[in-house]
């Protein structure tokens, strides 16, 4: 299984259904699930979700607030090819920071989209 480790910061006004992230493989056939939201060392609820579609965009499940206590959620994605006899997987950990206007436009990573390998 591979891991990989990306960051990536929004407003924390968004609403749910919010697009945060857009992973893609070179499989045709994949399954993405969200395993795992923490935020300060404690297990959140579904505050965030994988598109109904099997077209790996990360969204947004819930209202996000930093006035709840919650500036950055550690996400994490599993990702499944359902094609292959071996079973071929991928690990990715999303750190999603909520940001106010004024801090976004300076820290926004400029890549929406991650290309994730599978391993048997």
């Amino acid at each position: 299984m591979t891991s990989s480790i990306t960051t990536k910061n929004i407003l924390e006004t968004v609403r749910p259904g919010h697009d945060v992230l857009k992973f893609t493989t070179n499989e045709a056939n994949v399954e993405y699930y969200v395993t795992s939201v923490q935020s300060n060392g404690v297990e959140q609820p579904a505050y965030f979700k994988m598109s109904a579609s099997s077209l790996g965009q990360l969204q947004t499940a819930m209202l996000l607030d930093r006035d709840a206590g919650f500036v950055k959620y550690n996400v994490e994605i599993y990702v499944r090819d359902k094609s292959s006899s071996l079973p071929r997987t991928a690990k990715i950990d999303v750190s999603v920071v909520l940001s106010t206007g004024s801090s976004l436009k300076i820290s926004t990573p400029t890549q929406n989209t991650i290309l994730v390998y599978l391993e048997t």
